[in-house]
């Protein structure tokens, strides 16, 4: 209704005949008191006059310049829905039909009597209440759209200074308040004095920015007097014509809340620990991590929250933690598994973990995720090959002990013997030399022992100079030493020089006078693992002798392998040894003078696994 009330219909009469203009504007105030007539005589002048005050139109068909249908089709773009009745004495069904398809509320032929005055009030005045009824309606569907934009468990309208206007009848369920009880009164006195000031605040910052929403968690008092928590979305709809007020979407959160707090505590519990912690969703996509998890990996929060532990972690440890959350979820009965997998840190380090897993669950058995605690386990794989290998070494021990030992005893008990019975000088020399050889023997076996022995600490340690202290201590029968590039390594420099001395005096047997032995830095070309982290990647020993056999390189380290009559066969068990104990991988190739070439890296964390 234009004047928004009951008793006042504004109707526009488009006629090019003036007279009926008036005619037709005495019967219909005569017939309906409510109805104000107003008339124009051109579809022009109609559309220039219309505005959001008329209710109802009136037009002839026959007009100059517009007709009728013409008139209605340019009313329809401004006003879809305003009732629209074609009264005409020029009708036709032709006409009636474009009128229908334009979009018309009624069509009516004009007559010579007066019935049809009465019949087109009766029109007029159905088509603006059926009008007036569907525009109410929507409103109310606009409205209610409005306040239930946000989910509620009830939904309270507010003026500018928190006073209730009006609470949907759901707070009763929720908050235990009859319909009506809260109309008139502040929604600010039913909040906690501790969440109140809050509250009065994100709610002021709401009305003074149009359109804004504001959200805030404050404890609601109860019909019978108890608290229960309540998410408040505040939004300014004042500009919204379909509510025109504050509007407050509040969501009963107190289990949740309850459960937050309860998670807060376990949230404490998990930042504190020591060891890392993560858990994924459905998907895969990491969803949280504690603390220690951050230290460890490198990676800050951000950039592992959502983010996929896909990115983090290689494709076959995936695939294997996929596998066992399977296993899993097939056997409730097994609360966790366990796997070890390699991964390269942001600053490139290689390390090795353990990831303990567990999965997630609803009542109905519904995978929800999972949850892993991860160690870093490298330095414990470290031990426990250094302790297979010390095994090896005396389950070797006990071999040359046995062997080794036993035989130049025999050999010395024999010939001291016959030595008693002859009194001949060169066998007493064969017992002694039988006990040069035992000797040597425990020599070395000291040795092993010794040099096996893990290294507490290291230091940073030239190699060339190491190397040139330990050529002066071997006879090198004229031999040459040749270092290359300035290389500094964390070592245990007096195990080092052993290294060095025991290498050379392998070349010292092997390749002869006249050869030259050189100590240099492992480029690229030859490995990709870093010795340290300060150092280049790794180094190398060769000479260029005849070299080792290339059936023979996989002995050569072997403990009492030697091609020598004379040898024990330990020096380079002693290389390995020393080696091992710095964590470095030793290998035996081919120099590119042909000779031998002996390469130092440290050992990577497949090597561990």
């Amino acid at each position: 209704m234009g004047s928004g009330t009951e008793e006042s219909f504004r109707i526009l009469h488009v006629d090019d005949d003036e007279s009926l203009i008036d005619v037709t504007a005495a019967f219909l105030t005569e017939a309906d008191g409510r109805f104000s007539v107003e008339g124009v005589t051109s579809g022009a002048a109609g559309l220039e006059r219309l505005d959001s005050d008329i209710d109802c139109i009136i037009s002839d068909y026959g007009m100059p310049e517009m007709n009728g249908i013409e008139f209605l089709r340019a009313v329809r773009e401004a006003r879809p829905d305003l009732p629209f009745i074609i009264f005409t004495g020029k009708g036709s069904e032709a006409v009636a039909s474009d009128a229908i398809s334009a979009g018309v509320t009624d069509y009516l032929q004009k007559g010579t009597g007066t019935d049809q005055y009465t019949l087109l009030a009766n029109r007029v005045s159905n088509a603006i209440e059926s009008y007036a009824a569907e525009r109410a309606a929507r409103a109310t569907e606009r409205r209610f759209e409005t306040l239930l934009a946000e989910p509620a468990d009830y939904v309270c309208e507010l003026t500018t200074d928190g006073t209730v206007e009006y609470v949907t009848p759901a707070v009763e369920s929720t908050l235990g308040y009859a319909p009506g009880t809260l109309e008139g009164g502040s929604v600010f006195n039913h909040l906690h004095p501790a969440d109140r000031d809050s509250a009065v605040e994100v709610f002021e910052a709401a009305v003074e920015e149009p359109s804004a929403t504001r959200t805030t968690v404050a404890r609601v008092e109860t019909a019978d007097g108890s608290w229960r928590w309540g998410k408040f979305t505040v939004r300014n709809c004042r500009a919204d014509p379909a509510v025109g007020a504050m509007v407050a979407n509040v969501r009963d959160v107190t289990e949740r809340k309850a459960r937050e707090d309860e998670l807060s505590k376990y949230r404490t519990l998990v930042d504190t620990a020591g060891d890392a912690m993560y858990a994924l969703d459905e998907e895969g996509y990491i969803t949280m991590v504690n603390a220690s998890h951050v230290d460890w990996s490198g990676y800050t929060e951000s950039e592992l929250v959502g983010s996929h532990v896909g990115e983090f972690m290689p494709a076959e440890a995936v695939e294997e933690g996929v596998e066992l959350t399977v296993e899993l979820l097939q056997n409730p009965e097994k609360q966790r598994a366990r796997f070890e997998f390699p991964a390269t840190r942001p600053d490139g380090e290689e390390r090795i973990y353990e990831d303990n897993i567990a999965v997630l669950t609803d009542d109905d058995g519904n995978y929800g995720g999972s949850i892993g605690v991860i160690r870093d386990i490298t330095e414990q794989k470290r031990r426990e090959r250094a302790l297979e290998r010390q095994n090896e070494r005396l389950d070797n021990f006990a071999s040359i002990i046995s062997h080794d030992i036993r035989n130049p005893l025999q050999v010395a008990s024999g010939n001291l013997a016959l030595a008693r019975e002859t009194g001949d000088d060169e066998v007493f020399e064969k017992v002694e030399s039988a006990h040069e050889r035992i000797g040597e023997i425990i020599d070395d076996v000291l040795a092993l022992a010794r040099h096996g022995q893990g290294i507490e600490a290291t230091e940073p340690t030239d190699v060339n100079s190491v190397a040139r202290d330990a050529w002066a201590t071997v006879d090198t029968r004229g031999m040459a030493l040749e270092t290359k590039g300035a290389q500094e390594i964390a070592a245990e420099p007096d195990r080092l020089r052993q290294l060095f001395e025991n290498l050379f005096r392998n070349a010292v047997e092997h390749a002869g006078p006249d050869t030259t032995v050189t100590v240099g830095p492992i480029q690229p070309m030859h490995t990709t693992t870093r010795i340290n982290d300060d150092s280049g990647n790794g180094f190398y020993v060769a000479d260029d002798g005849p070299g080792i056999p290339e059936d023979e390189r996989d002995k050569v380290f072997d403990f009492g392998f030697s091609t020598d009559a004379d040898g024990t066969g330990f020096g380079l068990s002693i290389v390995t040894q020393i080696a091992d104990a710095h964590g470095w991988a030793t290998t035996v190739a081919e120099g590119r003078a042909g000779g031998a070439r002996f390469e130092f890296v440290k050992q990577s964390v497949d090597e561990l696994s």
